[in-house]
């Protein structure tokens, strides 16, 4: 976890929003002497402009997903508004997946094992309902 921080910190400084971090696209490196974790998959990723924040339509795997994207993704649809009238996500998104990440790795029981589908996750996140 050290190491996929690191690149996140190294991501943000950027100003990059990676927006499809998830566990198929952390790679472990066991060519050299000590194993080095990198983050793959840069398709999705945003480079922030100074002073501003994404209104990008939702991309990247659902289930990883910040609760913000997915407000944004149901109340502003692709085209329906202007970005400006959308809600804002910036590097704190990539945040959240990371610690989707972490609680899948270290429990066998993860917090998103009942979502099948996006109505699941608007129970989850935006009402709060954890059941």
């Amino acid at each position: 976890m050290h190491q996929i921080s690191k690149g996140l910190q190294v991501l943000s400084q950027q100003r990059i929003i990676h927006r499809n971090l998830k566990p198929d696209n952390i790679m472990l490196d066991l060519s050299g002497p000590v194993p080095v974790v990198k983050i793959t998959s840069l398709t999705w990723c945003y480079i922030l402009e100074e002073d501003a924040a994404c209104h990008e339509p939702g991309c990247g795997n659902l289930l990883y997903r910040a609760p913000e994207r997915y407000a944004r993704d149901q109340n502003y649809p692709y085209g329906s508004e202007g970005p400006d009238d959308r809600p804002e996500y910036g590097t704190a998104a990539d945040v959240f997946a990371t610690g989707l990440i972490f609680n899948q790795m270290v429990k066998s029981d993860w917090v998103l094992r009942h979502v099948r589908c996006e109505s699941d996750l608007h129970d989850l996140y935006l009402q709060g309902n954890f059941e």
